[in-house]
Protein backbone atom coordinates (compact mmCIF):
# COMPACT_ATOMS: atom_id res chain seq x y z
CA UNK A 1 0.00 0.00 0.00
CA UNK A 2 1.21 3.52 -1.25
CA UNK A 3 2.87 5.35 2.05
CA UNK A 4 -0.12 7.78 2.66
CA UNK A 5 -0.53 10.11 5.06
CA UNK A 6 -4.00 10.50 5.98
CA UNK A 7 -7.00 8.50 5.31
CA UNK A 8 -10.40 9.87 4.24
CA UNK A 9 -13.98 7.69 4.05
CA UNK A 10 -15.86 8.78 1.42
CA UNK A 11 -18.82 7.60 3.28
CA UNK A 12 -18.32 9.73 6.03
CA UNK A 13 -18.11 13.02 3.60
CA UNK A 14 -21.62 11.69 3.13
CA UNK A 15 -21.47 9.71 -0.18
CA UNK A 16 -24.20 6.82 -1.13
CA UNK A 17 -24.74 3.89 -2.90
CA UNK A 18 -25.82 5.27 -6.24
CA UNK A 19 -24.55 8.62 -6.18
CA UNK A 20 -21.96 10.01 -8.66
CA UNK A 21 -18.51 9.39 -7.07
CA UNK A 22 -16.73 11.60 -9.74
CA UNK A 23 -16.90 15.01 -7.64
CA UNK A 24 -15.80 13.14 -4.05
CA UNK A 25 -12.93 11.66 -6.18
CA UNK A 26 -12.13 14.71 -7.60
CA UNK A 27 -12.33 16.92 -4.31
CA UNK A 28 -10.67 14.11 -1.87
CA UNK A 29 -7.85 12.23 -4.34
CA UNK A 30 -4.50 13.75 -3.92
CA UNK A 31 -1.08 13.69 -2.77
CA UNK A 32 -0.42 11.47 0.49
CA UNK A 33 -4.11 10.32 0.58
CA UNK A 34 -5.73 7.41 1.23
CA UNK A 35 -9.45 7.42 0.02
CA UNK A 36 -11.86 4.63 1.00
CA UNK A 37 -14.89 3.82 -0.42
CA UNK A 38 -18.18 1.84 1.31
CA UNK A 39 -18.90 -1.00 -0.43
CA UNK A 40 -21.44 -0.71 -3.27
CA UNK A 41 -22.73 0.59 -6.49
CA UNK A 42 -21.84 3.93 -7.04
CA UNK A 43 -22.47 6.18 -10.89
CA UNK A 44 -19.28 6.89 -12.74
CA UNK A 45 -19.26 9.22 -15.44
CA UNK A 46 -15.31 9.36 -15.92
CA UNK A 47 -14.13 12.21 -13.98
CA UNK A 48 -11.95 12.47 -10.76
CA UNK A 49 -9.64 9.49 -11.11
CA UNK A 50 -7.02 11.17 -13.67
CA UNK A 51 -3.55 12.95 -12.91
CA UNK A 52 -0.25 12.42 -11.00
CA UNK A 53 0.06 11.43 -7.90
CA UNK A 54 2.85 10.85 -5.03
CA UNK A 55 1.60 8.78 -2.49
CA UNK A 56 -2.50 7.98 -3.18
CA UNK A 57 -5.01 5.35 -2.83
CA UNK A 58 -8.31 4.66 -4.06
CA UNK A 59 -9.28 1.63 -1.85
CA UNK A 60 -12.77 -0.01 -2.00
CA UNK A 61 -13.85 -1.42 1.74
CA UNK A 62 -15.45 -4.00 0.33
CA UNK A 63 -16.15 -4.54 -3.57
CA UNK A 64 -17.06 -1.59 -4.85
CA UNK A 65 -18.46 -1.00 -8.54
CA UNK A 66 -17.78 2.30 -10.82
CA UNK A 67 -20.86 1.92 -12.61
CA UNK A 68 -20.01 3.58 -16.41
CA UNK A 69 -22.83 6.59 -17.05
CA UNK A 70 -21.09 8.47 -20.05
CA UNK A 71 -20.25 8.14 -24.11
CA UNK A 72 -16.53 7.76 -23.02
CA UNK A 73 -13.39 7.86 -20.81
CA UNK A 74 -9.65 7.65 -21.22
CA UNK A 75 -7.17 8.32 -18.10
CA UNK A 76 -4.04 8.97 -17.41
CA UNK A 77 -2.61 8.23 -14.32
CA UNK A 78 0.84 8.58 -13.20
CA UNK A 79 2.81 7.86 -10.07
CA UNK A 80 5.24 10.62 -9.75
CA UNK A 81 8.51 11.74 -7.62
CA UNK A 82 9.39 8.26 -6.14
CA UNK A 83 5.77 7.71 -4.30
CA UNK A 84 3.51 5.39 -4.95
CA UNK A 85 -0.37 4.70 -6.33
CA UNK A 86 -2.74 2.28 -5.58
CA UNK A 87 -5.98 1.03 -6.69
CA UNK A 88 -7.71 -1.94 -4.88
CA UNK A 89 -11.44 -3.37 -5.07
CA UNK A 90 -12.88 -1.60 -7.77
CA UNK A 91 -14.66 -2.82 -10.69
CA UNK A 92 -15.42 -0.85 -13.43
CA UNK A 93 -18.69 -1.74 -15.38
CA UNK A 94 -20.54 -1.04 -18.44
CA UNK A 95 -19.53 -0.98 -22.21
CA UNK A 96 -18.11 1.81 -24.11
CA UNK A 97 -19.16 1.98 -28.16
CA UNK A 98 -16.13 4.17 -29.26
CA UNK A 99 -13.90 3.43 -32.41
CA UNK A 100 -11.12 5.98 -30.79
CA UNK A 101 -7.60 4.46 -30.25
CA UNK A 102 -7.61 5.23 -26.56
CA UNK A 103 -6.71 3.15 -23.32
CA UNK A 104 -9.48 3.11 -20.68
CA UNK A 105 -6.34 3.38 -18.71
CA UNK A 106 -2.83 4.15 -18.62
CA UNK A 107 -0.79 3.74 -15.98
CA UNK A 108 2.91 4.86 -15.63
CA UNK A 109 5.58 5.25 -13.40
CA UNK A 110 7.10 8.61 -13.73
CA UNK A 111 9.68 7.21 -11.89
CA UNK A 112 12.53 4.84 -11.32
CA UNK A 113 10.87 4.36 -7.57
CA UNK A 114 7.54 4.42 -7.68
CA UNK A 115 4.91 2.12 -8.03
CA UNK A 116 1.10 1.44 -9.35
CA UNK A 117 -0.71 -1.02 -7.42
CA UNK A 118 -3.62 -2.65 -9.21
CA UNK A 119 -4.93 -5.09 -6.80
CA UNK A 120 -8.34 -6.46 -7.56
CA UNK A 121 -8.85 -3.80 -9.94
CA UNK A 122 -11.58 -5.09 -13.26
CA UNK A 123 -12.49 -4.11 -16.01
CA UNK A 124 -15.25 -6.63 -17.51
CA UNK A 125 -17.19 -5.09 -19.81
CA UNK A 126 -14.88 -3.94 -22.44
CA UNK A 127 -15.80 -2.30 -25.69
CA UNK A 128 -18.74 -2.75 -27.75
CA UNK A 129 -16.14 -3.63 -30.70
CA UNK A 130 -15.65 -2.42 -34.22
CA UNK A 131 -13.13 0.01 -31.82
CA UNK A 132 -9.40 0.68 -31.12
CA UNK A 133 -10.07 1.07 -27.44
CA UNK A 134 -7.25 -0.76 -25.10
CA UNK A 135 -8.05 -1.64 -21.62
CA UNK A 136 -4.81 -0.97 -19.66
CA UNK A 137 -2.09 0.65 -21.56
CA UNK A 138 1.77 0.87 -20.05
CA UNK A 139 3.60 4.01 -22.13
CA UNK A 140 7.03 4.81 -23.34
CA UNK A 141 8.26 6.76 -20.68
CA UNK A 142 7.14 4.33 -17.73
CA UNK A 143 10.35 4.65 -15.37
CA UNK A 144 8.93 2.00 -12.66
CA UNK A 145 6.78 -0.49 -11.30
CA UNK A 146 3.39 -0.97 -12.33
CA UNK A 147 2.17 -4.72 -10.69
CA UNK A 148 -0.99 -6.10 -11.48
CA UNK A 149 -2.62 -8.63 -9.22
CA UNK A 150 -6.12 -10.47 -8.88
CA UNK A 151 -7.76 -8.43 -11.92
CA UNK A 152 -9.99 -9.06 -14.57
CA UNK A 153 -9.55 -6.99 -18.27
CA UNK A 154 -12.11 -8.64 -21.25
CA UNK A 155 -13.41 -7.22 -24.50
CA UNK A 156 -11.65 -4.85 -25.37
CA UNK A 157 -10.78 -4.21 -29.34
CA UNK A 158 -7.21 -3.54 -29.41
CA UNK A 159 -5.13 -5.29 -26.66
CA UNK A 160 -6.18 -5.79 -23.33
CA UNK A 161 -3.14 -5.22 -21.44
CA UNK A 162 -0.54 -3.34 -23.86
CA UNK A 163 2.89 -3.07 -22.31
CA UNK A 164 6.29 -3.32 -23.14
CA UNK A 165 6.94 -0.03 -25.29
CA UNK A 166 9.32 1.22 -22.36
CA UNK A 167 11.37 -1.64 -23.36
CA UNK A 168 12.47 0.20 -26.44
CA UNK A 169 16.00 2.13 -26.89
CA UNK A 170 14.14 5.35 -26.51
CA UNK A 171 11.94 4.12 -23.31
CA UNK A 172 11.73 4.56 -19.72
CA UNK A 173 12.97 1.21 -18.57
CA UNK A 174 10.45 0.24 -16.56
CA UNK A 175 8.93 -3.05 -15.58
CA UNK A 176 5.63 -4.58 -15.61
CA UNK A 177 4.33 -7.40 -12.87
CA UNK A 178 1.39 -9.58 -13.57
CA UNK A 179 0.04 -11.82 -10.98
CA UNK A 180 -2.57 -14.09 -10.72
CA UNK A 181 -4.78 -11.61 -13.52
CA UNK A 182 -7.54 -13.06 -15.96
CA UNK A 183 -7.52 -11.77 -19.72
CA UNK A 184 -10.77 -12.86 -21.48
CA UNK A 185 -11.20 -12.08 -25.29
CA UNK A 186 -9.28 -8.79 -26.13
CA UNK A 187 -8.36 -8.61 -30.11
CA UNK A 188 -5.06 -7.94 -30.83
CA UNK A 189 -3.16 -9.48 -28.17
CA UNK A 190 -4.78 -10.73 -24.44
CA UNK A 191 -1.37 -9.72 -22.85
CA UNK A 192 1.39 -7.33 -24.61
CA UNK A 193 4.91 -7.34 -22.89
CA UNK A 194 8.49 -6.24 -23.33
CA UNK A 195 10.28 -4.36 -20.66
CA UNK A 196 13.32 -5.65 -18.86
CA UNK A 197 11.82 -7.92 -16.19
CA UNK A 198 7.98 -7.93 -17.34
CA UNK A 199 6.81 -10.60 -15.14
CA UNK A 200 3.32 -12.77 -15.70
CA UNK A 201 2.40 -15.44 -13.45
CA UNK A 202 -0.09 -17.54 -12.13
CA UNK A 203 -2.28 -16.11 -15.07
CA UNK A 204 -4.83 -17.18 -17.55
CA UNK A 205 -5.47 -16.12 -20.93
CA UNK A 206 -8.95 -16.89 -22.78
CA UNK A 207 -9.29 -16.39 -26.35
CA UNK A 208 -12.33 -17.68 -27.32
CA UNK A 209 -14.61 -14.23 -29.53
CA UNK A 210 -12.48 -11.33 -29.83
CA UNK A 211 -14.35 -8.20 -30.75
CA UNK A 212 -13.13 -6.71 -33.83
CA UNK A 213 -10.98 -3.90 -34.58
CA UNK A 214 -12.44 -0.48 -36.16
CA UNK A 215 -11.22 -2.33 -40.12
CA UNK A 216 -12.98 -5.64 -38.64
CA UNK A 217 -9.66 -7.27 -38.08
CA UNK A 218 -9.78 -9.60 -35.66
CA UNK A 219 -6.52 -11.85 -34.44
CA UNK A 220 -6.74 -12.43 -30.84
CA UNK A 221 -2.99 -13.65 -29.82
CA UNK A 222 -2.90 -14.91 -26.55
CA UNK A 223 0.59 -13.65 -24.95
CA UNK A 224 2.89 -11.79 -27.23
CA UNK A 225 6.47 -10.74 -26.35
CA UNK A 226 6.80 -7.22 -28.49
CA UNK A 227 9.78 -5.66 -26.90
CA UNK A 228 13.50 -6.50 -26.92
CA UNK A 229 13.31 -6.52 -23.23
CA UNK A 230 16.06 -9.25 -21.38
CA UNK A 231 14.95 -11.28 -18.27
CA UNK A 232 11.44 -11.48 -19.23
CA UNK A 233 9.81 -14.64 -16.95
CA UNK A 234 6.41 -16.48 -18.08
CA UNK A 235 5.25 -18.68 -14.90
CA UNK A 236 2.35 -20.72 -14.90
CA UNK A 237 0.39 -19.13 -17.34
CA UNK A 238 -2.69 -20.79 -18.77
CA UNK A 239 -3.72 -20.18 -21.99
CA UNK A 240 -6.60 -21.43 -24.30
CA UNK A 241 -6.81 -19.53 -28.09
CA UNK A 242 -9.57 -20.20 -30.61
CA UNK A 243 -8.57 -17.33 -32.30
CA UNK A 244 -4.60 -17.02 -32.86
CA UNK A 245 -1.25 -17.75 -31.90
CA UNK A 246 -1.53 -18.82 -28.46
CA UNK A 247 2.64 -17.28 -27.03
CA UNK A 248 4.83 -15.78 -29.55
CA UNK A 249 7.68 -13.70 -29.41
CA UNK A 250 7.63 -11.97 -33.28
CA UNK A 251 11.06 -10.73 -35.59
CA UNK A 252 9.52 -7.57 -34.37
CA UNK A 253 10.41 -7.99 -31.15
CA UNK A 254 13.65 -7.28 -32.17
CA UNK A 255 15.66 -9.63 -29.68
CA UNK A 256 14.20 -10.16 -26.37
CA UNK A 257 15.55 -12.75 -23.81
CA UNK A 258 13.76 -14.82 -20.95
CA UNK A 259 12.92 -17.89 -19.16
CA UNK A 260 9.29 -19.77 -19.47
CA UNK A 261 8.76 -22.05 -16.90
CA UNK A 262 5.14 -23.53 -16.53
CA UNK A 263 3.26 -22.79 -19.71
CA UNK A 264 0.12 -24.56 -20.17
CA UNK A 265 -1.88 -24.16 -23.67
CA UNK A 266 -5.09 -25.65 -25.68
CA UNK A 267 -4.97 -24.39 -29.23
CA UNK A 268 -7.56 -24.78 -31.56
CA UNK A 269 -5.60 -22.93 -34.02
CA UNK A 270 -3.39 -24.02 -37.22
CA UNK A 271 -0.53 -21.51 -35.88
CA UNK A 272 2.19 -22.69 -33.93
CA UNK A 273 1.07 -22.92 -29.90
CA UNK A 274 4.24 -21.50 -28.97
CA UNK A 275 6.96 -19.77 -30.96
CA UNK A 276 10.22 -17.69 -30.67
CA UNK A 277 11.24 -15.80 -33.71
CA UNK A 278 13.94 -13.25 -32.20
CA UNK A 279 15.77 -13.31 -28.98
CA UNK A 280 16.85 -16.01 -26.71
CA UNK A 281 14.33 -17.92 -24.32
CA UNK A 282 14.10 -21.14 -22.54
CA UNK A 283 11.50 -23.49 -21.89
CA UNK A 284 10.67 -25.71 -19.38
CA UNK A 285 7.05 -27.73 -18.51
CA UNK A 286 5.21 -26.65 -21.24
CA UNK A 287 1.93 -28.38 -22.13
CA UNK A 288 -0.40 -28.08 -25.25
CA UNK A 289 -3.38 -29.89 -26.14
CA UNK A 290 -5.99 -28.53 -28.61
CA UNK A 291 -7.37 -29.14 -31.74
CA UNK A 292 -4.36 -27.25 -33.66
CA UNK A 293 -1.11 -26.84 -34.03
CA UNK A 294 0.80 -28.45 -30.98
CA UNK A 295 4.33 -26.92 -32.00
CA UNK A 296 6.59 -25.75 -29.54
CA UNK A 297 9.32 -23.99 -31.62
CA UNK A 298 12.26 -21.58 -31.53
CA UNK A 299 13.20 -21.68 -28.04
CA UNK A 300 17.03 -21.92 -27.15
CA UNK A 301 16.09 -25.00 -25.21
CA UNK A 302 13.13 -26.52 -24.60
CA UNK A 303 12.78 -29.43 -21.54
CA UNK A 304 9.45 -31.36 -20.67
CA UNK A 305 7.45 -30.49 -23.29
CA UNK A 306 3.90 -32.66 -23.18
CA UNK A 307 1.53 -32.74 -26.00
CA UNK A 308 -2.01 -34.67 -26.67
CA UNK A 309 -2.87 -36.84 -24.01
CA UNK A 310 -0.09 -36.46 -22.10
CA UNK A 311 -0.54 -32.75 -21.37
CA UNK A 312 -2.50 -30.74 -18.88
CA UNK A 313 -5.25 -28.82 -19.68
CA UNK A 314 -4.99 -25.09 -18.89
CA UNK A 315 -7.18 -23.31 -16.31
CA UNK A 316 -10.09 -21.08 -17.93
CA UNK A 317 -10.57 -19.22 -14.81
CA UNK A 318 -8.96 -18.27 -12.01
CA UNK A 319 -11.07 -19.83 -9.42
CA UNK A 320 -9.93 -23.36 -11.49
CA UNK A 321 -6.42 -21.91 -11.87
CA UNK A 322 -6.67 -21.94 -7.78
CA UNK A 323 -8.38 -25.69 -7.79
CA UNK A 324 -12.06 -25.03 -7.39
CA UNK A 325 -13.30 -25.19 -10.84
CA UNK A 326 -17.35 -25.15 -9.55
CA UNK A 327 -17.40 -21.81 -10.49
CA UNK A 328 -16.54 -20.85 -14.36
CA UNK A 329 -17.04 -16.95 -16.72
CA UNK A 330 -17.08 -13.81 -14.98
CA UNK A 331 -15.02 -13.82 -12.19
CA UNK A 332 -16.69 -11.01 -9.92
CA UNK A 333 -20.36 -12.89 -10.16
CA UNK A 334 -22.15 -10.25 -12.38
CA UNK A 335 -24.00 -11.82 -15.13
CA UNK A 336 -24.67 -8.67 -17.18
CA UNK A 337 -23.90 -8.79 -21.00
CA UNK A 338 -20.91 -6.68 -22.18
CA UNK A 339 -23.37 -5.36 -25.11
CA UNK A 340 -24.54 -1.71 -24.46
CA UNK A 341 -27.06 -1.58 -21.88
CA UNK A 342 -28.67 1.19 -21.59
CA UNK A 343 -29.50 0.95 -25.58
CA UNK A 344 -27.86 4.46 -26.19
CA UNK A 345 -26.58 4.48 -29.57
CA UNK A 346 -24.81 8.30 -29.23
CA UNK A 347 -21.65 8.43 -31.28
CA UNK A 348 -18.44 8.62 -29.30
CA UNK A 349 -16.48 11.55 -27.92
CA UNK A 350 -15.46 12.64 -24.84
CA UNK A 351 -18.13 12.98 -22.84
CA UNK A 352 -19.47 16.41 -23.92
CA UNK A 353 -21.60 17.77 -26.36
CA UNK A 354 -18.92 19.97 -27.57
CA UNK A 355 -16.08 17.16 -28.35
CA UNK A 356 -17.49 15.89 -31.42
CA UNK A 357 -15.87 15.13 -34.64
CA UNK A 358 -16.53 18.82 -36.22
CA UNK A 359 -13.91 20.35 -33.46
CA UNK A 360 -10.83 18.38 -34.81
CA UNK A 361 -10.61 20.48 -37.50
CA UNK A 362 -7.28 19.64 -38.58
CA UNK A 363 -5.45 17.13 -39.57
CA UNK A 364 -1.95 15.26 -39.52
CA UNK A 365 -0.47 12.25 -41.94
CA UNK A 366 2.66 10.55 -41.54
CA UNK A 367 3.80 8.81 -44.39
CA UNK A 368 6.38 6.46 -44.56
CA UNK A 369 9.18 6.47 -47.17
CA UNK A 370 10.62 3.20 -46.72
CA UNK A 371 9.66 -0.50 -45.67
CA UNK A 372 11.68 -0.31 -42.19
CA UNK A 373 9.71 -0.13 -38.86
CA UNK A 374 9.93 2.99 -37.48
CA UNK A 375 8.56 4.77 -34.13
CA UNK A 376 7.37 8.89 -33.83
CA UNK A 377 5.55 10.06 -30.96
CA UNK A 378 3.51 13.63 -31.33
CA UNK A 379 1.97 16.05 -29.11
CA UNK A 380 -1.10 18.48 -29.46
CA UNK A 381 -2.07 21.05 -27.20
CA UNK A 382 -6.28 20.56 -27.42
CA UNK A 383 -7.85 16.69 -28.87
CA UNK A 384 -6.49 13.91 -31.18
CA UNK A 385 -8.20 11.18 -32.65
CA UNK A 386 -7.37 8.37 -35.26
CA UNK A 387 -8.17 8.57 -38.24
CA UNK A 388 -9.11 6.00 -40.95
CA UNK A 389 -5.09 4.42 -41.18
CA UNK A 390 -3.48 3.60 -38.56
CA UNK A 391 -1.22 0.52 -37.46
CA UNK A 392 -2.73 -1.56 -34.61
CA UNK A 393 0.08 -0.90 -32.50
CA UNK A 394 -0.60 2.85 -32.54
CA UNK A 395 -1.23 4.49 -29.37
CA UNK A 396 -3.78 7.54 -29.50
CA UNK A 397 -4.00 8.98 -25.79
CA UNK A 398 -5.87 12.63 -24.96
CA UNK A 399 -3.55 14.70 -26.40
CA UNK A 400 -0.70 12.53 -27.67
CA UNK A 401 0.41 9.66 -29.84
CA UNK A 402 2.56 6.96 -29.92
CA UNK A 403 2.81 5.75 -33.12
CA UNK A 404 4.59 2.70 -35.55
CA UNK A 405 4.46 2.26 -38.98
CA UNK A 406 6.25 0.95 -41.70
CA UNK A 407 5.82 2.02 -45.19
CA UNK A 408 1.93 2.96 -44.56
CA UNK A 409 0.23 6.21 -43.92
CA UNK A 410 -1.13 6.66 -40.18
CA UNK A 411 -3.89 9.53 -40.17
CA UNK A 412 -5.33 11.36 -37.22
CA UNK A 413 -7.44 14.32 -36.67
CA UNK A 414 -6.21 17.10 -33.94
CA UNK A 415 -7.36 20.75 -31.96
CA UNK A 416 -5.17 22.99 -30.81
CA UNK A 417 -1.34 23.37 -32.22
CA UNK A 418 0.91 20.73 -32.67
CA UNK A 419 3.63 21.14 -30.59
CA UNK A 420 5.91 17.91 -30.71
CA UNK A 421 6.89 15.12 -33.21
CA UNK A 422 9.54 13.26 -32.62
CA UNK A 423 11.33 10.50 -34.39
CA UNK A 424 14.87 8.67 -34.70
CA UNK A 425 13.67 8.05 -38.52
CA UNK A 426 12.35 11.29 -39.75
CA UNK A 427 14.79 11.17 -42.79
CA UNK A 428 12.52 7.82 -43.59
CA UNK A 429 9.08 9.82 -42.96
CA UNK A 430 7.19 13.05 -44.47
CA UNK A 431 4.95 14.93 -41.80
CA UNK A 432 2.07 16.73 -43.45
CA UNK A 433 -0.30 19.24 -41.28
CA UNK A 434 -3.49 19.74 -43.20
CA UNK A 435 -1.86 18.22 -46.12
CA UNK A 436 1.46 20.67 -46.37
CA UNK A 437 4.34 18.94 -45.54
CA UNK A 438 6.59 20.26 -42.22
CA UNK A 439 9.68 20.51 -40.80
CA UNK A 440 9.20 18.52 -37.19
CA UNK A 441 12.71 19.78 -35.66
CA UNK A 442 11.08 23.02 -36.12
CA UNK A 443 8.40 22.98 -33.95
CA UNK A 444 8.78 24.46 -30.25
CA UNK A 445 9.80 22.45 -27.52
CA UNK A 446 7.99 23.75 -24.28
CA UNK A 447 4.53 22.11 -23.70
CA UNK A 448 4.93 22.05 -19.89
CA UNK A 449 1.51 24.46 -20.07
CA UNK A 450 0.04 21.64 -22.35
CA UNK A 451 -3.54 20.30 -20.72
CA UNK A 452 -4.71 17.56 -22.46
CA UNK A 453 -8.51 18.32 -21.68
CA UNK A 454 -10.69 21.03 -23.63
CA UNK A 455 -13.19 20.66 -21.50
CA UNK A 456 -13.56 22.29 -17.71
CA UNK A 457 -13.37 20.23 -14.80
CA UNK A 458 -16.92 19.16 -13.59
CA UNK A 459 -15.26 19.32 -9.98
CA UNK A 460 -17.08 21.01 -7.22
CA UNK A 461 -16.60 24.46 -6.43
CA UNK A 462 -13.21 25.61 -5.16
CA UNK A 463 -11.55 22.20 -6.46
CA UNK A 464 -8.59 21.89 -8.57
CA UNK A 465 -8.18 19.40 -10.91
CA UNK A 466 -4.67 18.10 -11.91
CA UNK A 467 -3.23 18.78 -15.60
CA UNK A 468 -2.11 15.52 -17.16
CA UNK A 469 1.12 15.66 -18.22
CA UNK A 470 1.29 14.86 -21.39
CA UNK A 471 4.09 11.55 -22.20
CA UNK A 472 7.84 12.78 -23.86
CA UNK A 473 10.43 10.47 -25.74
CA UNK A 474 12.84 10.07 -23.83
Amino acid sequence: MSATTRTVDLGTEGLQAGDVIDDYLDEHLEDGTKVTVPAGEYEWRGDGLDGRYEDAALVGDGEVTFRFEGDYWNLSIFAVGGGDFTIQNVTVRGPVESEENKSRFRFDARDPDSTVRLDNFNLPDGDVGYGRAIGIYVGLDHEGTVHLTNCHVEGFPNNGLYAGPYGKSDGGGGRVLVERCLFVNNNIDGVRLGGDGDTIRDSVIVQEDVPAYVNGAKSGRGLRIRYPGDDITVENVHITCDTSKPFIVPDRAEGPSGQVSGLFIENNTESSAAVVESGTFSADNVHVTGSGDKDVTGFDSATNVFTGSEAESPATSLAELDGDDSTSGNEDGDDSTSGNEDGDDSTSGNGTEEDTEDALDQTLTVDGTSSAEKSYTFEVTGEVRAGDNINPDDTVNESSVDGTMFSSSDSYQFSGELVRFESDALDEMTVLVNGSPIDPTALGEDSSETTSRNSPSRGRPGSQRRTRLPFRSR
